[in-house]
């Protein structure tokens, strides 16, 4: 029997920006309050599925679970498994006391090595008693009622485009003087109820679950043969390494970002103990890395894998290009891997690590002093700054914009953040002036969408933590030490006995690999490992951590189409830009509520004007230029996607109508800094 195929329609608007052309520590203390602590009942499990990768996560740190639909897929709806676990760890190295009595008497004489992971069974560690050691979400980030829809009862994590997954409150803005808690509202990465990205999920956790070094209070005996180790010895319910961490995934669905899935990491010592990394002692002090294990479909004896130093990405790929389902259907594979983006700093050794030409950037520094005037902070700048390399990072000063407006607070190290329009020069914000950077402690300005009205900070002239272009939301802030370690092996070699499990196997691999021993073969990357299952680890560290100090810790998950890696490295170089320019781009303006009404022969489309009034955060503009519409079988609409881009990849779709605002304004513009 012959069917006709059922169509979707989708409605789009387009704006002023064509989204299609790139032009290439000091610490906060945690937020949450002391008394919410990782619990394994907590556990949540949902989908991200913003773009066109679609994967399982936890909320303890792990991403893309073999054997747990969905993981690892890409394209969504049409392509197939990648990519079989994907975990974070924190691993240090520290004085404790040897397994000998007495066990604890405090004076360190010999070292440990924990490492905190939660990965698959294979990375799974438990106490005496069956409980769970490692990372262990905190109670109050989700909303324990929500179910998730994958058939076993549980909960979901918080994600931005599920108000039901929300808590009531959250427990890390209760300080917030305007609106403690953020009740209703979504706690986005730029602020109280601020979608930057199509989806984005949030959680936190912590490593106190982790006894593996303490002294049993049942037998009084030390659980590890290695010795004896507390991070807070007046709080024995503090185990691990006294780590918190704030975990939260983007996705966004421009054509820009669509293959990618970024991952950031904010971790905070709520510990007594101060991790100080002091070189030449070189392995004193803590790493932060991931782990990968590839799974390019369901043949993986002919996968391939590299590492390219330059960009800071591992990248693998199928050698035949063809996947096979468990059910047994075929379907394209591309190349996949992960870019190192941020590492931790050292922001107190005299030394530029990032040679951006600033010397020990603070990414929690405060305004510093105001300069006023071009003259005044370029003479500011060439006495403090090595210009050559601050131009080379940054571009010309001359186009910076704080010196573009000829004021400057100096804790805003790379000039980037401006206070509000004073188009009227009352030195006052007045209605109708465009706030920029000057939004306050909610990260919204007037012309957001659901603007709750002014709040402490907004349009005072003055950064603070919590506004776009500065301190906690400026990547660029923070002297960076860059990737110092990378292992390529294979998947049999980290997962045979309890490798993974076994924080003295693993800490070796972390520091044996250290400034990394990577071999450099005839194209420029590492040698690859060839028809084997891939397995991926890589680290930055030693860095100092002391007590309530924060640092950051951030990767990209990337996808490009066959047949070779074009298409991935171009992606990879995107990434890169985006996260460059503190995770800001232009993006579309609001997805007009598509309403189809069926008739005589005939279908009566309707929608909302919502998408008139979008303002784009990166253009500082109202950039709605009118709508299109588009059709297709599938929910991708893959029938549309038939434009291709400068490398012959179909990238962009086809409408099947289209109305222009008539105002004059034409041509692409750019999109991304």
């Amino acid at each position: 029997m012959r069917t006709s195929p059922k169509w979707l329609l989708v409605l789009v608007v387009f704006a002023l920006a064509v989204p299609f052309e790139l032009h290439a520590q000091n610490g906060s203390s945690s937020q949450v309050p002391p008394e919410y602590r990782g619990d394994e009942g907590e556990i949540a499990r949902g989908i991200l599925d913003g773009n066109l990768i679609e994967t399982n996560f936890r909320n303890h740190g792990e991403l893309s679970r073999w054997n747990d639909n969905p993981w690892g897929i890409w394209p969504r709806g049409v392509g197939g498994r990648h990519v079989d676990g994907v975990g974070v760890l924190v691993s240090g190295r520290v004085p404790g006391e040897r397994a000998k009595w007495p066990f604890y008497g405090g004076k360190a004489d010999t070292m440990v090595n924990p490492v905190i992971l939660t990965y698959r069974d294979f990375g799974k560690k438990t106490g005496p008693s069956g409980e769970l050691w490692g990372w262990l979400p905190l109670p109050g980030f989700n909303n324990p009622a929500r179910i998730n829809n994958l058939g076993q009862l549980e909960p979901t994590p918080a994600l931005s485009d599920d108000q039901d997954s929300w808590p009531t409150f959250w427990p890390d803005r209760l300080g917030n003087p305007d609106d403690p808690g953020w009740a209703g509202q979504w706690n986005g990465f730029f602020g109280r109820g601020v979608f930057n990205a199509d989806l984005e999920s949030y959680y936190v956790m912590d490593d106190f679950s982790d006894k593996e070094y303490q002294v049993s209070p049942g037998s009084g005996q030390p659980l590890s043969q290695w010795g004896v180790f507390y991070a807070s010895p007046s709080d024995s319910t503090i185990g691990g390494l006294g780590m918190q961490t704030g975990v939260r995934i983007f996705q966004w669905a421009n054509v820009l970002a669509e293959d990618a899935m970024f991952l950031l990491y904010r971790i905070t010592n709520v510990s007594e103990y101060d991790y100080e990394a002091n070189p030449p002692i070189e392995d004193v002090g803590l790493w932060f890395g991931q782990v990968m294990d590839y799974g390019l479909g369901n043949e993986e004896g002919d996968e391939t894998a590299a590492f390219d130093p330059q960009l800071d990405v591992t990248f693998g790929y199928d050698q035949d290009g063809i996947g096979q389902s468990p059910t047994g259907q075929l379907y394209d594979l591309g190349y996949t891997g992960f870019a190192f983006l941020e590492s931790p700093a050292r922001d107190d050794d005299g030394t530029d690590n990032d040679e951006d030409g600033i010397t020990d950037e603070l990414r929690f520094g405060g305004p510093g002093m105001l300069i006023q005037g071009q003259d005044a902070i370029r003479a500011f700048v060439e006495a403090n700054y090595d210009m050559d390399d601050f131009e080379r990072f940054n571009g010309p000063l001359e186009e910076r914009p704080a010196f573009e407006e000829g004021r400057w607070w100096t804790g805003d190290e790379n000039l980037d953040w401006v206070g509000f329009d004073d188009a009227n020069g009352s030195g006052v914000i007045d209605p109708g002036e465009n706030t920029r950077s000057d939004v306050g402690l909610d990260g919204k300005g007037p012309f957001d969408l659901s603007y709750p009205g002014p709040d402490t900070g907004e349009g005072d002239g003055i950064p603070q933590n919590g506004e776009p272009n500065f301190d906690e939301l400026d990547v660029d802030e923070s002297d960076q030490i860059g990737l110092t370690g990378y292992d390529l092996d294979t998947r049999p070699f980290y997962e045979s006995g309890d490798n993974l499990r076994d924080d003295t196997w693993l800490w070796n691999q972390i520091f044996n690999v250290a400034e990394p021993n990577i071999i450099i073969g005839s194209t420029g990357l590492t040698e690859e490992v060839a028809d084997v299952e891939p397995f991926i680890l890589f680290s930055s560290g030693p860095v100092s951590l002391r007590p309530q100090a924060t640092t950051f810790f951030s990767t990209a998950w990337i996808f490009g189409a066959g047949p070779d890696d074009t298409d991935f490295f171009k992606n990879r170089r995107t990434v890169q830009s985006i996260y460059n320019a503190d995770y800001q781009f232009a993006q579309p303006p609001f997805t007009p509520t598509l309403l189809a009404v069926p008739g005589d022969e005939r279908v009566v489309l309707t929608w909302d004007t919502l998408a008139v009034a979008s303002f784009d955060r990166f253009s500082q503009s109202f950039d709605f230029e009118g709508f299109r519409l588009y059709k297709g079988t599938d929910p991708l609409l893959s029938d549309s996607r038939t434009i291709t881009n400068v490398d012959g990849t179909p990238t962009f779709f086809k409408p099947i109508a289209q109305w222009d605002l008539e105002n004059g304004i034409s041509g692409p513009r750019t999109v991304l800094g």
